[in-house]
């Protein structure tokens, strides 16, 4: 008589959220920016396209890609990855990807600063009201054009029940 041992295995099959996780620079980031997208398109030459995934969920790219503390190198996996001579013999760790540099590098091609000053304070005048006191509706308005979005944050505004801290503070004018 044979006996059939049966296992029981618990099987889980992962979601989105699990392979995004795995993305280990970008969920260092705090604006979770993909990375990997415009180091990737930085690499193949496309300068314009790396700017715009970088912007893509921080209006304020230009200026990480300068004071960004660059939590996405500090987990970047090429830094773990063993270096080896010619005979094969370990010789130390890898550098991370320098991502905020190539973030820097990618504004500076295409970003805010490549176009004339008096050009960028004009599109700024029109799109920009003055009710874009910090800098989460700044981002908000900056991410869509549309008077309906801006009427939003006006009406968020409004229907407040606290006073704003900001209405007693001289707001900037344009001139």
């Amino acid at each position: 008589m044979t006996r059939k041992t049966m296992m029981r295995l618990n099987v889980h099959v992962p979601d989105a959220n699990y392979h995004q996780n795995l993305i280990s620079c970008q969920v260092a980031c705090p604006v979770h920016t993909d990375a990997r997208g415009y180091v990737r398109a930085i690499a193949d030459g496309r300068f314009e396209e790396a700017y715009l995934i970088a912007r893509g969920p921080n209006p304020f790219a230009s200026i990480c890609g300068r004071i960004c503390g660059a939590p996405c190198e500090i987990a970047c996996r090429r830094g773990k990855i063993p270096k080896v001579n010619d005979d094969g013999m370990f010789v130390g760790q890898d550098k991370p990807i320098a991502i905020r540099a190539l973030k820097r590098f990618a504004c500076d091609q295409f970003g805010p600063e490549t176009r004339p000053t008096s050009e960028v304070l004009d599109s700024l005048r029109n799109f920009i009201p003055p009710v874009a006191g910090d800098a989460e509706e700044m981002a908000a308005l900056l991410r869509s054009a549309t008077n309906s979005s801006i009427e939003k944050v006006i009406a968020k505004r409004s229907r407040s029940s606290e006073p704003d801290p900001r209405d007693s503070q001289p707001h900037m004018t344009w001139r």
